[in-house]
């Protein structure tokens, strides 16, 4: 009897992996038939949107890797369509997030890193309202901002930038002085841009009683350059890097005038993509002893009315607050 019992205890341990088995392999099928729609919808928004989030991810990269390396402070309004995107600036890398789906999907692209330079890295989010992600419930995408503050590479929304970069501070040097007894030379510039541009100033100092001209010796001296037609539209201001001393610290605080002025003008920075403030070595050894600037403008065509006006109110104003 006690065998019979072992062999029959036996016979059912025996049974036991079948019993087992049969449900397993259920529960197989089960996941399979679940998920096996899943990677296909995971696959199909992967495609969808692969093009747009692969291109945004590689210009944004480069953007960061080209402002990282400029001299001088800049910002970049990003001017593409950013979709329903989410954007993480990390280090030495900008990703590019469709949420829009049961599967987020991301593209990925790489930037160079400066030693030299400091990065405050981001997240930045599209506005849903209180609805989730999805093309539909979209009601404001990211606006990118990208800026270099000397050593500082920050990545931000657009509108949280405004009230900081018009606070940039310049040489408290004293330049205060009577401005109708000094006078502006304005280079006239060889293309009808830069002669508009140069007549346009003059005209508005001429009308306060101040003396500007194109002749060359004035106490504050202007020169232009402009790039061609077909560039994308950009402001530099060049200063003498062979100024020294005081004259050095009076250049530098008309320069930063001037950029804080244009910085401030919401209807020139729709317009034009980068601004900043430069050193060159590329003025004449005479001009070392002047308080003396190059104003270089890219992209720019005698229609332009509205950006040219934009500049010489920013520089006119600027010379004014310089000397008052």
């Amino acid at each position: 009897m006690k065998f019979n019992l072992f062999l029959s205890k036996r016979g059912e341990d025996q049974k036991a992996p079948e019993a087992i088995l049969i449900p397993l392999a259920g529960l197989l099928v089960v996941l399979f038939v679940i998920f096996l729609p899943l990677l296909s919808i995971a696959k199909d928004v992967k495609e969808k949107t692969v093009f747009e989030r692969n291109f945004l991810a590689l210009d944004l990269g480069t953007i960061t890797t080209a402002i990282t390396n400029s001299p001088g402070n800049l910002y970049i309004d990003y001017p593409k369509d950013t979709f329903w995107f989410f954007y993480n600036f990390e280090k030495n890398n900008v990703k590019v997030i469709d949420k829009a789906n049961v599967v987020s999907v991301e593209s990925n692209y790489p930037f160079i890193e400066d030693k030299g330079n400091s990065y405050s890295y981001a997240e930045l989010e599209p506005d849903f309202g209180d609805k989730s992600a999805s093309k539909e419930n979209l009601v404001e995408a990211v606006k990118i901002r990208l800026v270099k503050r000397g050593n500082l590479i920050t990545f931000e929304e657009q509108e949280e930038l405004e009230p900081t970069i018009v606070k940039l501070s310049c040489p408290s040097i004293d330049t205060k002085a009577d401005i109708k007894e000094k006078r502006i030379f304005i280079q006239k510039g060889e293309n009808e841009v830069a002669t508009e541009f140069a007549s346009s100033l003059i005209k508005k100092f001429a009308e306060r009683g101040i003396e500007a001209s194109a002749e060359e010796g004035g106490d504050i001296n202007v020169l232009l350059d402009t790039g061609p037609e077909d560039s994308s539209k950009y402001l530099e201001i060049f200063i003498n890097s062979g100024s020294e001393g005081e004259i050095e610290e009076k250049n530098r605080k008309l320069a930063c005038l001037i950029l804080k002025r244009m910085l401030s003008d919401t209807e020139l920075l729709e317009m034009v993509r980068e601004t900043s403030v430069s050193l060159t070595d590329s003025f004449k050894d005479e001009d070392k002893d002047k308080i003396i600037f190059l104003l270089q403008m890219s992209g720019l065509s005698i229609d332009d009315e509205i950006s040219i006006n934009a500049v010489v109110s920013s520089i006119y104003d600027s010379i004014l607050e310089y000397y008052g």
